[in-house]
Protein backbone atom coordinates (compact mmCIF):
# COMPACT_ATOMS: atom_id res chain seq x y z
CA UNK A 1 0.00 0.00 0.00
CA UNK A 2 1.40 3.36 -1.20
CA UNK A 3 -0.22 6.50 0.15
CA UNK A 4 1.04 9.18 -2.48
CA UNK A 5 -0.02 13.06 -2.23
CA UNK A 6 -1.74 14.93 -4.50
CA UNK A 7 0.99 17.25 -5.75
CA UNK A 8 1.83 15.85 -8.81
CA UNK A 9 -1.34 14.99 -10.21
CA UNK A 10 -3.65 16.99 -12.24
CA UNK A 11 -5.85 18.75 -9.54
CA UNK A 12 -9.79 19.15 -11.21
CA UNK A 13 -9.08 15.12 -11.62
CA UNK A 14 -8.22 14.63 -8.41
CA UNK A 15 -11.45 16.18 -7.17
CA UNK A 16 -13.69 14.45 -9.40
CA UNK A 17 -11.95 11.11 -7.83
CA UNK A 18 -12.70 11.92 -4.52
CA UNK A 19 -16.35 12.60 -5.75
CA UNK A 20 -16.12 9.22 -7.48
CA UNK A 21 -15.15 7.45 -3.88
CA UNK A 22 -18.20 9.50 -2.11
CA UNK A 23 -20.27 7.76 -4.46
CA UNK A 24 -18.88 3.88 -5.38
CA UNK A 25 -17.89 2.76 -2.13
CA UNK A 26 -21.41 2.47 -0.93
CA UNK A 27 -21.73 -0.52 -3.28
CA UNK A 28 -18.11 -1.73 -2.50
CA UNK A 29 -19.49 -5.38 -0.62
CA UNK A 30 -16.62 -6.05 2.24
CA UNK A 31 -15.53 -9.18 3.50
CA UNK A 32 -16.41 -10.01 6.83
CA UNK A 33 -12.49 -9.35 8.28
CA UNK A 34 -13.25 -5.89 7.34
CA UNK A 35 -14.87 -2.94 9.08
CA UNK A 36 -16.13 1.02 8.48
CA UNK A 37 -14.06 2.75 10.44
CA UNK A 38 -11.82 6.29 10.16
CA UNK A 39 -9.90 5.15 7.22
CA UNK A 40 -12.78 3.88 5.30
CA UNK A 41 -14.67 7.22 5.71
CA UNK A 42 -11.63 9.41 4.76
CA UNK A 43 -12.27 9.68 1.26
CA UNK A 44 -8.88 11.86 0.69
CA UNK A 45 -7.11 8.98 1.70
CA UNK A 46 -8.93 6.58 -0.34
CA UNK A 47 -8.10 8.89 -3.36
CA UNK A 48 -4.48 9.14 -2.26
CA UNK A 49 -4.12 5.03 -2.13
CA UNK A 50 -5.64 5.14 -5.57
CA UNK A 51 -2.99 7.44 -6.96
CA UNK A 52 -0.17 5.18 -5.56
CA UNK A 53 -1.81 2.16 -6.62
CA UNK A 54 -1.70 4.17 -10.67
CA UNK A 55 1.76 4.70 -9.36
CA UNK A 56 3.35 1.56 -8.64
CA UNK A 57 2.04 0.66 -11.75
CA UNK A 58 4.54 3.45 -13.78
CA UNK A 59 7.81 2.12 -10.96
CA UNK A 60 11.14 1.62 -12.67
CA UNK A 61 12.87 -0.16 -10.18
CA UNK A 62 12.50 1.56 -6.76
CA UNK A 63 11.51 4.81 -8.73
CA UNK A 64 8.40 6.17 -9.17
CA UNK A 65 7.72 7.71 -12.33
CA UNK A 66 5.03 10.83 -11.06
CA UNK A 67 4.66 11.78 -14.50
CA UNK A 68 3.54 9.00 -16.39
CA UNK A 69 1.39 8.29 -13.30
CA UNK A 70 -0.38 11.26 -13.63
CA UNK A 71 -0.69 10.64 -17.47
CA UNK A 72 -2.21 7.72 -16.92
CA UNK A 73 -4.47 8.90 -14.24
CA UNK A 74 -6.07 11.25 -16.73
CA UNK A 75 -6.27 8.94 -19.26
CA UNK A 76 -8.84 6.87 -17.22
CA UNK A 77 -12.41 7.28 -17.69
CA UNK A 78 -14.59 6.88 -14.44
CA UNK A 79 -15.49 3.37 -15.23
CA UNK A 80 -11.54 2.66 -15.77
CA UNK A 81 -10.85 3.56 -12.44
CA UNK A 82 -13.60 1.58 -10.16
CA UNK A 83 -11.05 -0.96 -9.77
CA UNK A 84 -8.48 1.19 -8.25
CA UNK A 85 -11.44 2.72 -6.35
CA UNK A 86 -12.84 -0.91 -5.24
CA UNK A 87 -9.54 -2.00 -3.65
CA UNK A 88 -8.43 1.35 -1.89
CA UNK A 89 -11.87 0.96 0.03
CA UNK A 90 -11.20 -2.31 0.42
CA UNK A 91 -7.44 -2.15 1.65
CA UNK A 92 -9.46 1.04 4.06
CA UNK A 93 -11.84 -0.98 5.80
CA UNK A 94 -9.24 -4.05 6.12
CA UNK A 95 -7.29 -1.92 7.92
CA UNK A 96 -9.92 0.03 10.18
CA UNK A 97 -10.35 -3.71 11.41
CA UNK A 98 -6.85 -5.03 12.33
CA UNK A 99 -6.17 -1.67 14.05
CA UNK A 100 -9.52 0.10 15.10
CA UNK A 101 -11.31 -2.56 15.51
CA UNK A 102 -8.77 -4.08 18.54
CA UNK A 103 -7.43 -0.88 19.82
CA UNK A 104 -4.24 -1.51 18.35
CA UNK A 105 -3.85 2.22 17.59
CA UNK A 106 -5.05 5.18 19.55
CA UNK A 107 -7.83 7.39 18.76
CA UNK A 108 -7.28 10.98 18.41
Amino acid sequence: MIVLDYFKFDEHKVYLLTHRIKNTKDFVILDEYMQKGSRYYDDSRIAKLVLGYIAEQTKNGYDFNLEKANEKFLSLSSIDIDPYIVDAVKEAAACDYHYDGHNMEKQW
